[in-house]
């Protein structure tokens, strides 16, 4: 059942969000007293986020406590029972490539564009019963969304949805991938902002801008963990967004765990299946850091027990409208 109760005005302006900063530097002696402390899961020393500076780069998404709309999907043609112990969107659907495909954000507060992009990629080839194997173009979201702010600015992944859903976004692949229409572009640390909304493909590719827009239908929420279960079942992937603890980034295998989180630093993951690993419940989650962070990429963080506040928040989402060309 889909339940309207408010829909966001279409143009709210330009969104400003301020993320306290991620303090103190790291080393290999801060990595080690996180493994003496943990049992579910291996911290490796990732020089990337060795500096405040470093982690405070990734962490884009606008506080996960509040949300722009208030439009939900409640209602599923699965039962509690029927729930699986695991599920793996990469098996679930093989035929689309973009599941199992790990992107990098880099220096960029984009995860919000970046997570977006993946799953209505992921979506639009699940809808097209994987005929239609698409990498849409986080590029494109954050420059020409009327939402947000132009460039490596915050934001949430829903005003994404929203924008494929009223004006569509066109293909990229990742940063020097020359894939698509518009690459992933990685403004530079002069100017931290995307040169505004071109409406223009690379010169490489063939297909114009217009005819390459690709479609969202309305966005919308999820709340609970077996709704979570069932909307990933039923339409693949979503987004979920989290508060990101200081030993999050050095995360390196087994199921993360931290408890109920303080941290200020937001951030917006793909969720894409669940299971249980040595008896500790965990949800499968993609990242945008690249496929050398983390374990290839992926982490599993610990499943029912409200993790860095994970389970409070909302899963983000939106049905991909396939368009006949």
């Amino acid at each position: 059942m889909l339940t309207v109760v408010l829909l966001v005005t279409l143009f709210p302006g330009t969104i400003t969000v301020s993320i306290n900063k991620v303090d103190g530097l790291h080393d290999q002696a801060f990595v080690d007293e996180i493994n003496a402390k943990q049992t579910t899961w291996i911290a490796k020393f990732n020089e990337r986020f060795a500096t405040p500076e470093a982690r405070q780069a990734v962490l884009g998404l606008a506080d996960v406590t509040k949300t722009p709309g208030n439009v939900f999907v409640d209602d599923y043609n699965i039962t509690d029972d029927e729930i699986p112990e695991s599920f793996d969107a990469r098996q679930q659907w093989p035929r689309c490539e973009s599941i199992g495909h790990i992107r990098d954000q880099a220096a960029c507060l984009s995860c919000w564009a970046v997570s977006a992009a993946a799953v209505m990629s992921d979506r639009t080839c699940i809808a097209s019963n994987g005929t239609l194997n698409v990498s849409i173009s986080a590029d494109d979201l954050m420059e020409c969304s009327p939402f947000c702010g132009y460039g490596c600015e915050p934001c949430w992944p829903y005003f994404a949805m929203l924008t494929m859903a009223h004006f569509g976004a066109v293909t990229g692949g990742d940063h020097n991938s020359n894939v698509g229409c518009k690459p992933y572009l990685l403004p530079n640390q002069n100017n931290p902002r995307l040169p505004g909304c071109v409406r223009k493909c690379q010169n490489s590719y063939e297909t114009l801008y217009e005819d390459d827009k690709h479609y969202a239908l309305q966005p919308y929420y999820v709340s609970g963990i077996k709704n979570w279960q069932k909307e990933i079942m039923t339409n693949g992937p979503a987004v979920v967004g989290f508060q990101v603890e200081q030993d999050f980034v050095h995360y390196s295998s087994g199921v993360y765990s931290h408890g109920e989180s303080n941290s200020t630093a937001n951030h917006a993951v793909k969720l894409l299946g669940w299971g249980v690993e040595d008896g500790t419940p965990y949800w499968l989650c993609a990242n945008s850091w690249g496929s050398k962070w983390g374990d290839h990429g992926y982490f599993k963080i610990r499943r029912g027990s409200n993790d860095c506040n994970l389970e409070s928040n909302y899963l983000t989402a939106a049905s991909a409208k396939i368009v006949k060309k």
